[in-house]
């Protein structure tokens, strides 16, 4: 069995290898440090050892740190996709048209999801699930960024909720409009149809959030085609009058659609879309910051499982 050296000797040598001293002068500081001889070829194996050690200490600790690095890139990396849902979701218009024809039980907006469940709404925002972001949280489990989430989807499950709610208002007000077909009759109930509803909601709502009063534009537009009686805004169909009944039409379509607007349904659709749009912002502001960060600190199960 080969003999071992010293390995308080042989850090000594390395020492003085490094410092530029010869295999002779090595020995020398050798013999008069320790009174015992060495022969040279010891020294230039265990140098030649030690040297190889250290290169490879290197090269692993250049592949940790380069490890280390790429995961992070990757796991920030998950945050452009969760931004550009958010930033749709906060650009995006609720759709109204699928409420009038059956209860929504499931609501798109922008780049994010709502599904009912009972009397409540839960919303999901798109990509916040995936695989990265979760071990990113685990990274960071109390950033700011993980709170700002959290109440961006409770405000958008509170305006989903007022939305739908001010939809349902106005369907029925809008269902009840009756329009007397003849003067000498008794008046009739005129429905308006489900695409007519989904233009007047989606009007009035816009017109609430933007803190108008009234929707005069939208009442101004309505227009009553003479051959068919046919009630249009734009290409959308509304219902079918009489001529001479547009003038009445308008008038029920506007008091029922202000009382709507100046109830508290109404003021719930502005309120909650103020606090839906502040807390998109704030989301958006925390997450571009937290894209910037350029080390992760703790450890995630990736790190753990490959050792990082």
């Amino acid at each position: 069995m080969p003999r071992t050296t010293d390995p308080t000797f042989v850090r000594r040598w390395a020492k003085l290898a490094v410092q530029e001293k010869t295999i002779a002068e090595i020995r020398k500081d050798h013999r008069e440090r320790t009174g015992d001889p060495v022969d040279p070829r010891t020294i230039e194996r265990a140098l030649e050892r030690t040297q190889a050690e250290i290169a490879e200490r290197t090269a692993t600790a250049a592949e940790l740190q380069r490890g280390i690095r790429v995961h992070g890139e990757q796991l920030l990396a998950s945050i452009d996709p969760l931004m550009k849902a958010v930033r749709s979701a906060i650009s995006g218009q609720l759709n109204p048209r699928p409420m009038y024809a059956i209860d929504a039980t499931v609501v798109t907006v922008g780049g994010a999801v709502g599904a009912k469940s009972g009397d409540l709404w839960q919303v999901q925002i798109k990509d916040e699930k995936a695989i990265e972001l979760r071990l990113l949280q685990q990274h960071l489990p109390y950033d700011k960024a993980w709170q700002r989430l959290e109440k961006f989807s409770k405000s958008t499950a509170n305006w989903v909720t007022a939305r739908i709610s001010f939809a349902s208002e106005i369907k029925l007000k809008l269902t009840r409009v009756a329009i007397s077909r003849d003067a000498s009759g008794p008046a009739t109930e005129a429905t308006l149809e489900q695409a007519g509803l989904a233009v007047i909601d989606a009007g009035a709502s816009v017109a609430r959030i933007n803190g108008k009063r009234g929707i005069d534009d939208l009442l101004e537009s309505l227009v009553i085609d003479p051959k068919s009686g046919d009630v249009r805004v734009g290409s959308t169909k509304l219902s079918s009058l009489e001529e001479g009944e547009l003038g009445n039409f308008r008038t029920a379509i506007s008091k029922g659609v202000k009382a709507v607007m100046k109830s508290d349904v109404g003021r719930d659709v502005m309120t909650t879309r103020t606090a839906f749009d502040r807390a998109g912002s704030n989301l958006v502001d925390e997450l571009a910051t937290l894209r910037l960060a350029t080390y992760l600190p703790g450890r995630c199960k990736s790190c753990k499982r490959f050792r990082l």
